[in-house]
Order: structure tokens, then sequence, then C-alpha cells
């Protein structure tokens, strides 16, 4: 969860560490690379998959990938 400013400041604005966006950036575009070399290799396979399934799949990835990040920091450059 995102912290954000009390609701009483109209100009509240979502408080973000430095590079966050880049950071996500980088994650989602991790998974979406992970998921089309996935579907490429078996396209039967993941034509099954249901939305849900895909969803939780992606949420478990997103949650390690930022466990990960907590765990060893992120550099001044997002990387």
């Amino acid at each position: 969860m995102i912290p954000r400013k009390p609701a009483a400041d109209k100009a509240a604005t979502d408080v973000r560490p430095p590079h966050a966006s880049e950071v996500a950036e980088r994650i989602a575009a991790g998974i979406a690379a992970d998921l089309a070399e996935a579907v490429k290799a078996d396209p039967g396979q993941w034509a099954r998959v249901s939305e849900r399934d895909l969803l939780v799949w992606i949420a478990e990835d997103t949650r390690a990938a930022l466990a990960e990040l907590a765990a060893h920091g992120v550099s001044e450059d997002g990387r």
C-alpha cells in the first residue's frame, strides 16, 4: 500500500520513494517478457490458463520481486 497524505490536504498526492515508477515498469516488463516466452514455448498450455490464475501468478511474481528489492535495495538508477 502506498502511503498517502491526509485527506484534508486538497493537493494530496501519492507519496512514492524515488524511482518507484521505473522499478514498477522494470518488474512489469520482466513479467511480460517471461509470459511471452512461456506462451511461445507452449501455446496450448497457456490457452487453458484462466484469467484469474494468470492474475494470481502475476501478483505472486510481483510480490516476490518487491520482496527481493526490499531485501537488497535499489540503486540510484533504479536497478
